[in-house]
Parts: C-alpha cells; structure tokens; sequence
C-alpha cells in the first residue's frame, strides 16, 4: 500500500486499514515514517493520518515535529491534519498560533489559519482577531 503511485490508492487503502480496525498498526507505520522518511513521504503520512482520522499518543510527538519541519510542504500539510483532525491539544494549537504569527510563507500562515478555524477552539476568535490586528501593524510599520 506506502509503495503504490497513486495516492488515491494509497490513502484508500489507509481509509480501509483504519475501517478494519488495523488503524493502531497503520499509526506505527506512519509515525516511523514521520520520523525517518524524507519530506514527500512525511506529507504522504500526514495525508494518511487525515485519511484515517485518529491521532494516538505515540503518533502525537512525532505529528508535533512536523510543525517545525524545514519543508513548507511539511508544515502547510501539518496544519491541515491538525484541522481535520480537530485536534483540541494546546500543544497543537501553539504550533497553529507560533506558524501564524511567524512563518515566512504566507500559504503556511493561511493553512495554519485554516487549521485553527477547523478546531472550533473555544479561544479562537479572540487569538484570530490579535493576530489578524497585529499583521496589519506589521505591514503599515
């Protein structure tokens, strides 16, 4: 299923694992390759952990790494999960608020955007209105 050239397939086939009730051996497989694959194959994962739907504690460390990646693809594919995942952890949403505040690419900013919306945090309104006011400060400066 990881080797197939169509990601169609592939994130099929993780949907099914997942169905079956094979979703723990799935997270395994995907936290390694997290951890040890180059960028295609971590963004691959994340896809793979959306497609699936559930986020374990073992898979959680691994998934707050790519917060961090030097890949944009990497870290707008993170935001993504993380939305449609609805991930309510404070570490998640650090990593949301620190790439919306910081990042240099304004499409990882828009999908950090993106992801934090998808939560529905209670707080969230009043973070998006800070930081929505504090980047119109920063481009009038």
């Amino acid at each position: 299923m990881w080797n197939d050239w169509n990601s169609n397939v592939r994130q099929a086939a993780t949907h099914s694992l997942g169905a079956l009730g094979l979703g723990k051996e799935a997270h395994d497989v995907l936290r390694k390759r997290l951890e040890e694959g180059d960028c295609r194959t971590r963004i691959e994962a994340l896809s793979c952990i959306g497609q699936l739907g559930l986020m374990t504690g073992n898979l959680m460390p691994s998934f707050l790494k790519c917060f961090d990646d030097d890949f944009i693809g990497v870290r707008r594919e993170a935001c993504l999960t993380a939305g449609l995942l609805r991930i309510k952890d404070e570490k998640v949403l650090d990593h949301l608020v620190r790439l919306v505040q910081s990042d240099y690419i304004w499409k990882v900013r828009a999908y950090a955007i993106k992801g934090m919306i998808c939560k529905s945090h209670m707080l969230l309104s009043d973070d998006l209105m800070w930081l929505t006011v504090g980047e119109q400060k920063n481009h009038e400066e």
